[in-house]
């Protein structure tokens, strides 16, 4: 089973590049695997790889292209080729993040300080309205992660209540208890209970 996630990487023009990883949402690791020395997670430091990522935070939109060598460069749990980039951060949440396929999502700051979300997908099929499950992409949540000596605090117990909490919001709208947008809004009020203190949920959907 994949545990898909993306990764933003920050650009000396403050815009982001936004790499791939088939496995990145696992246990949230690359939180900590991705370092200075290891940009693209794993556990070997790298120079070539640190000297590649530099140069595609680089690259402007039209302009040239660095094709990976596979035979070159050391497989690593971050896909070293660029999905996209040069894009801000909004539209990267807005346009690019699959809420429900997507199981973390990481922001790398320019001195790799690494911020990890998990993400939560407002997107509902409820069988008695007929409702279509509805675009996935920039519609949910990121819910940042509280850590603690290298470690997330709770992950597991969070992935249990964000999988709850879609079952039962289906239930809501099955029985009439919530319209939609009532039943958005419950989630999003549930949501903010369960982050720590001094950290909000980043909400990302057309109807708030």
């Amino acid at each position: 089973m994949a545990h898909r996630a993306l990764v933003a990487y920050e650009r000396p023009d403050g815009r982001f590049n936004l790499h791939y990883s088939h496995e990145g949402a696992y246990e949230l690791r690359l939180a900590t695997d991705i370092t200075a020395d290891t940009p693209f997670g794993g556990g070997v430091p790298s120079t070539d790889q640190r000297n590649r990522l530099d140069l595609m935070l680089e690259v402007q939109p039209g302009g040239a292209g660095i094709s990976v060598d596979s035979g070159r460069y050391r497989a690593a749990p971050v896909e070293m080729e660029p999905k996209e980039i040069a894009l801000a951060l909004e539209t990267i949440c807005e346009g690019h993040v699959d809420y429900l396929t997507h199981e973390a999502f990481y922001v790398v700051d320019r001195d790799f300080d690494v911020t990890a979300y998990r993400t939560f997908s407002f997107a509902m099929d409820h069988v008695e309205h007929q409702t279509k499950e509805g675009d996935t992409v920039g519609n949910g949540a990121l819910v940042p992660v509280r850590w603690n000596d290298g470690e997330p605090v709770g992950d597991g117990v969070l992935r249990g209540r964000l999988h709850a909490l879609r079952s039962i919001t289906r239930d809501t709208l099955d029985r009439d208890v919530f319209d939609e947008d009532e039943a958005q809004t419950y989630m999003i009020e549930k949501l903010q209970t369960w982050v720590h203190d001094d950290a909000e949920i980043h909400v990302h959907s057309d109807t708030t």
